[in-house]
């Protein structure tokens, strides 16, 4: 048998080994994908030398996002994850999943904090009140968060490092059953968590 045939015969058989090999952030990307809220949130682990450095960072978009209206606190481990809350009136219709016309303009202040690829890992959680089953509820709720992702991702956004949750009822603000404690159980919660390149920025000195 000639070489060149070998060495094509040899190359052909490793283009499945080739086509099915992932790079580290389309892993990173999977695995994020099958965590849970609290798994996300609890990682990626920030190097000790440089927890104060992300501190700084994540406490500036905080402040931007209070700049812009946004209910924004840092309560989640220790200060390394920003936590914005918006009604979910400010972003739906009642009983709607499709993002109303009066929700683009939250949506934009939020997607310009999104423009660099896995600089935040961004959780959105969907919350509901007690109004209809379980199942109608996680159903509601899955939908719009994938309606805020996917509403991202029309506007040229690489989406892949931001995980939506429908939480239905399971995490309520309030148990008493009046309208205002409905209200603000019904709430999306945005989670920014420091990314894989916010922290290669910060130990390349950037």
């Amino acid at each position: 048998m000639k070489m060149t045939k070998i060495i094509t015969m040899i190359g052909l058989s490793l283009l499945p080994m080739a086509a099915n090999a992932k790079s580290a952030i389309e892993k990173y990307h999977d695995e994020i994908a099958e965590l849970s809220v609290d798994a996300n949130l609890a990682s990626p682990e920030v190097p000790k030398k440089h927890v104060e450095e992300v501190k700084t960072r994540m406490a500036d978009l905080m402040a931007r996002l209070k700049k812009s209206g946004f209910d924004a606190d840092a309560k989640e481990r220790d200060g390394l994850v920003v936590a914005v809350t918006i009604p979910v009136s400010d972003l739906f219709l009642a009983n709607d999943t499709l993002i109303a016309p009066h929700g683009v303009k939250p949506l934009m202040a939020i997607s310009r904090h999104l423009k660099a690829p896995d600089y935040y890992k961004v959780l959105v959680t969907v919350h509901s009140d007690d109004t209809g089953s379980e199942e109608y509820l996680n159903r509601l709720t899955r939908a719009r968060a994938d309606n805020i992702v996917g509403w991202f991702e029309k506007q040229g956004l690489q989406t892949e490092g931001i995980v939506p949750y429908g939480m239905g009822f399971d995490e309520p603000v309030s148990v008493d059953p009046n309208r205002a404690a409905r209200a603000l159980n019904r709430r999306i919660e945005i989670y920014f968590v420091p990314g894989p390149q916010m922290i290669n920025n910060i130990k390349a000195g950037r």
